[in-house]
């Protein structure tokens, strides 16, 4: 087990990071274009999850570890157009939600920033740095003991005490990698931090904190919500969202805030739904230009009776059709079966 104090304060020779030279202007890689390979989102995807996994089991180990990959691939994902990051967002939603590991968590709000990034108009070099910063925002919890990151239970004021170095850790860590790292490891440290002085490590306030931790900060904020966690159960994209119009005003930047609005509608994918004729369905895509008028597919009728089939009607193509209400993901497995972490009912 990584000693946390060690983990703070490892020298910098600890970890590789050979081709990846310093420098005080932030990130330079060192690229072969040759290296270069064409992937499709699945292949993207898989490739982050795995990468990161490597780095935090090394983590854990406290064994030395090189960031190198990752990062190019991060890089590759910036020369891909627009609609390949909004397919990879698509695949977050439709692949099977079994037990939420931290890369997944990790990987799932690096794809949401770059989409952030992207919509409040980044530049390259700044969209590089703030995707980093969301991959590696969670390397700090592999150095926490499982007991306490993994705990069913509510952690004590102690343990909570323990939880609260993980950026901290993931700072130091980075930096061992040398000071090219500095921005990086600056956004992660400041992740949890929240404009109402609330969040931690530092208990900053306002516009003290970087504007790429507060987005950081909103999405893994969002991202925990809709994601199981060892005390709790996940909740619906729809009530996320609401949650995050409730609490969020006193925790992010409101510029934050509608952009992420703007960006992933009020009925995000996968929220379920009840239509003013009374069926049931869950949304599948979002339509830009009429946000309250989304792609739904049916789940069962007015009568909570499983529909059979795959029926999916896009809500801007029937104007005497739309959405009454929004339904907790809990009641509508309760009654049908349906589970669109599987993407099918149970029940036939």
């Amino acid at each position: 087990m990584v000693n946390i104090a060690q983990a703070m304060r490892r020298p910098a020779k600890h970890n590789s990071f050979t081709d990846l030279p310093e420098s005080p202007q932030g990130l330079h890689l060192s690229l072969e274009r040759t290296e270069w390979l064409p992937m499709s989102p699945p292949e993207a995807y898989k490739q982050l999850i795995i990468s990161l996994s490597e780095i935090g089991a090394q983590v854990e180990k406290d064994k030395p570890f090189s960031p190198n990959r990752c990062v190019r691939i991060l890089d590759q994902l910036l020369d891909y157009p627009t609609h390949f990051v909004n397919d990879l967002h698509s695949l977050t939603f439709h692949l099977p939600k079994h037990k939420e590991s931290l890369a997944r968590h990790a990987v799932h709000v690096t794809i949401n920033a770059l989409m952030m990034g992207r919509a409040m108009g980044f530049g390259r070099k700044t969209l590089l740095t703030l995707a980093t910063a969301a991959l590696f925002h969670e390397l700090g919890m592999h150095a926490i003991p499982p007991s306490i990151r993994e705990k069913q239970a509510a952690l004590t004021p102690d343990e909570l005490d323990v939880i609260r170095q993980h950026p901290d850790i993931a700072s130091s860590l980075l930096l061992n990698c040398g000071m090219s790292w500095l921005d990086t490891a600056m956004i992660i440290q400041q992740e949890h931090e929240r404009i109402d002085g609330s969040g931690y490590p530092r208990g900053l306030r306002g516009n003290t904190i970087l504007l790429s931790a507060s987005i950081i900060g909103l999405l893994d904020f969002y991202e925990s919500l809709i994601n199981s966690r060892p005390h709790r159960n996940r909740i619906s994209a729809a009530e996320a969202t609401m949650a995050l119009i409730k609490q969020g005003k006193n925790l992010f930047p409101p510029a934050v805030i509608k952009h992420f609005l703007n960006l992933y509608s009020f009925y995000p994918v996968s929220s379920y739904v009840r239509l003013n004729n009374g069926a049931i369905a869950v949304v599948t895509g979002v339509n830009s230009l009429a946000p309250m008028k989304p792609v739904v597919k049916l789940v069962a009728d007015a009568h909570w009776q499983p529909v059979t089939g795959a029926q999916t009607i896009d809500l801007t193509k029937i104007s005497l059709l739309y959405i009454k209400e929004v339904l907790s993901e809990n009641m509508v497995r309760e009654k049908t079966g349906w589970d669109s972490a599987a993407g099918q009912s149970f029940m036939g």
